[in-house]
């Protein structure tokens, strides 16, 4: 069944918002295997179209479409406020490098498993997610290529735990909400959510982690597609 326009429009607000943090995880990729990009956090609070993305509703909205986008605002703001309470972080490294590279050894293997988890969902088109999966591959790559940051300013390991407590307090509101299971974009998002709750809040120090940012970019672009899909 074709979306309403009420529908599209929810619909479209999150394709905005996923579409661009994902977009700006891939402009300014990991600084390092050890740390998270400084820079991809400052454009995240910064940039006028991420900013924009938190407006009210531009059309009347009644019923479940506006609970669903009071849903969207809820994730918005959340993920928003994760990035601009936790400010970059100064420090040293003195760390294990082998054991950090032996990481991205399973992240390969993970990003398949996103595939599967939100582009599997429905039929569409999974050649974007299979691209999706080669720019994440390309990005690791890419990333275990870069030399260890031993003292710098990079993302605060903090990020991960403020993105856990925002998608845990969503996870719990959209179950208030009791959304029907047959709409394909709500089923999307919370898997969406799901897949975000699931990146890890743990050892990252003294900065955010090279394969949590990545699997960040992940998440929200293949989002970001299979919704665009509907």
């Amino acid at each position: 069944m074709p979306l309403t326009a009420e529908q599209k429009y929810v619909r479209n607000r999150y394709v905005e918002f996923l579409s661009r943090l994902a977009a700006l995880a891939k402009q300014y990729p990991p600084y390092a295997p050890n740390a998270a990009s400084g820079h991809f956090r400052n454009n995240v609070v910064s940039d006028a179209k991420i900013i924009k993305a938190g407006r009210a509703a531009e059309i009347p909205l009644a019923g479940v479409d506006k609970e669903f986008f009071k849903e969207y605002l809820l994730f918005y703001k959340g993920i928003f406020r994760s990035f601009k309470k936790h400010e970059n972080h100064h420090a040293s490294w003195t760390g294990n490098s082998g054991l950090f590279l032996a990481s991205f050894k399973t992240l390969a293997p993970t990003i398949l498993k996103l595939a599967k988890a939100i582009g599997g969902l429905y039929e569409g088109d999974l050649i974007q997610i299979k691209a999706v999966v080669e720019e994440t591959n390309r990005l690791i790559e890419d990333t275990k290529q870069r030399n260890f940051s031993n003292n710098g300013r990079h993302a605060s390991g903090h990020i991960s735990v403020g993105v856990k407590e925002a998608v845990t307090q969503c996870i719990a509101s959209f179950a208030l909400r009791k959304f029907s299971k047959n709409l394909q974009s709500q089923q999307i998002v919370l898997a969406c959510y799901r897949q975000l709750n699931g990146l890890s809040t743990k050892r990252h120090d003294p900065w955010l982690k090279a394969n949590w940012q990545l699997r960040f970019y992940a998440i929200c672009k293949m989002s970001a597609v299979r919704l665009k899909a509907l």
